[in-house]
């Protein structure tokens, strides 16, 4: 019914607004010709209520609908949608103002087992209990967002790598104690110059990688200028210009097959 509800919001709203619409020139010309004793501004002020309550109305649904656009259903943090906004907002922040801030990625170690051990419904209760710790060992400020899967991150703003670390390493001690199974391995980048948000994704996921070697650990650093000029890994001039020169020359081994086969 509710599914109906909304897949048909356009259509109710409309009718509605017509509706009310109609009401309002009834009554408007039911006083103007005598046929009832209410005046006009009573019936304006009660129109007036009305529309008050109906704007309030939408507006909440509105509002929920943009809270969910970014929310994860299954745990209740933000979403990857939300992460690449909240990911370009930090940076554009970062060249105004020069404030450090730091990205965590966080993934499950030995979530497979657990889903194949005890099956989809514990996994996604494991993945609860995670995000609940998250929520509960960051500051206020910070940003907890699951990627998808096992997989998490965190935006840490006006955070220096030091900080971040000691938080990441609180969330690694709790998730180890408290929930079962599971551990996490946390890979942390703390951006300090100016770079764009697929190399922020790229070298922090990078850090992870490292992390999930040893597992229930924690890697992290500092983006350098250093690291910077090393642009092939991220989606630059240089790579384009690799694929070119692939493209090159397989055509220009097509051309020489083809003379070949002509000779």
């Amino acid at each position: 019914m509710n599914h109906l509800i909304f897949q048909n919001a356009k259509g109710i709203l409309g009718l509605s607004g017509m509706i009310l619409g109609f009401l309002m020139y009834l009554g408007n010309s039911l006083i103007v010709h005598g046929y009832s004793s209410m005046s006009q501004s009573t019936l304006w002020i009660i129109f007036g209520i009305i529309l008050t309550i109906m704007g309030f109305i939408i507006g909440s649904i509105v509002s929920l609908f943009h809270y969910w656009a970014y929310r994860d259903f299954l745990t209740g943090v933000w979403n990857r949608k939300y992460f690449s906004h909240k990911l370009k907002e930090e940076i554009r922040l970062k060249r105004k103002s020069g404030m450090e801030f730091c990205v965590a990625l966080i993934d499950m170690d030995n979530f497979k087992q657990v889903n194949d051990t005890y099956g989809h419904s514990y996994g996604d209760e494991v993945i609860k209990q995670v995000a609940k710790v998250l929520k509960r060992n960051v500051r206020k400020g910070d940003e907890v967002i699951r990627l998808g899967g096992d997989e998490f991150a965190i935006i840490f703003p006006r955070t220096t790598e030091d900080k971040a670390n000691i938080i990441s390493e609180r969330i690694r001690a709790v998730v180890e104690r408290k929930c079962a199974h599971v551990t996490v391995s946390i890979g942390i980048l703390a951006i300090n110059n100016d770079v764009d948000a697929n190399c922020v994704f790229n070298f922090v996921d990078d850090m992870l990688y490292s992390a999930k070697e040893t597992k229930n650990s924690i890697r992290s650093m500092a983006i350098s200028k250093r690291l910077l000029l090393r642009q092939f890994r991220c989606p630059t001039v240089i790579s384009f210009s690799l694929k070119f020169i692939r493209v090159f020359i397989n055509r220009f081994i097509s051309c020489m097959n083809i003379l070949f086969n002509l000779s």
